[in-house]
């Protein structure tokens, strides 16, 4: 539904960020549901995944504030005022084109991965 990219340059270095949004219409909660949308993102992730320093795909449910209308009307502003907060359900990353995670969300919370979420190799600069 949406696509969003940016570019930074930091020391000299240029990277490409890139994310892409979709709303799920009639979503339920359920083991098929998430099996659909993870079949749905392995078929449609970015091919040029190494292309960007950060990727993402992120899904929300359609309601009553985020549906197409509102987030055409509001210039995609109901997506940052209240869609993050309590109608997204999955986020997928990946950065330099390594898959990071998969994440489910409820509310604006990371349901899962309960507590894996570790921070290691950070780079020195």
């Amino acid at each position: 539904m949406l696509d969003v990219g940016d570019s930074l340059e930091v020391d000299g270095i240029k990277t490409f960020s890139r994310a892409d949004y979709y709303l799920v219409k009639g979503f339920r909660d359920t083991k098929n549901s998430e099996l659909f949308i993870d079949s749905f993102v392995a078929r449609e992730k970015a091919g040029d995944l190494q292309k960007y320093s950060n990727y993402a795909i992120v899904f929300f449910k359609e309601s009553s504030q985020t549906n197409e209308r509102n987030i055409i009307e509001s210039q995609k502003k109901v997506i940052d005022r209240y869609s993050n907060d309590h109608d997204e359900i999955y986020e997928y990353r990946w950065a330099k084109g390594s898959f990071l995670a998969k994440y489910k969300i409820k509310n604006g919370i990371i349901v899962k991965p309960k507590n894996d979420i570790k921070v290691s190799d950070i780079p020195n600069r």
